[in-house]
């Protein structure tokens, strides 16, 4: 791919819906085609496994290509009423 810039990765703090509260991470990142890095949960930062669920306060960190964040964002919160 000459002359083409690869795409940046970034590491972005990203707010979801509170709807998404009691589902599984996985669950999330297959809903909204991203891939969570860790989760700050009470100041403890984890990476989330096969079975961690979202829980109200969680913070989550993603990491993603720069150009796609606003896609991500969009889709961390319309979850909107829906369950």
């Amino acid at each position: 791919m000459a002359g083409s810039e690869p795409a940046k990765i970034v590491l972005a703090e990203v707010a979801f819906s509170p709807a998404w509260i009691g589902e599984q991470v996985k669950s999330l990142e297959a809903n909204t085609m991203t891939r969570v890095a860790f989760v700050d949960r009470l100041g403890q930062a984890f990476v989330p496994e096969p079975g961690s669920v979202l829980q109200e306060g969680d913070v989550l960190h993603v990491v993603a290509r720069e150009s796609d964040l606003d896609r991500i964002a969009a889709s961390y919160v319309a979850r909107g009423g829906e369950h």
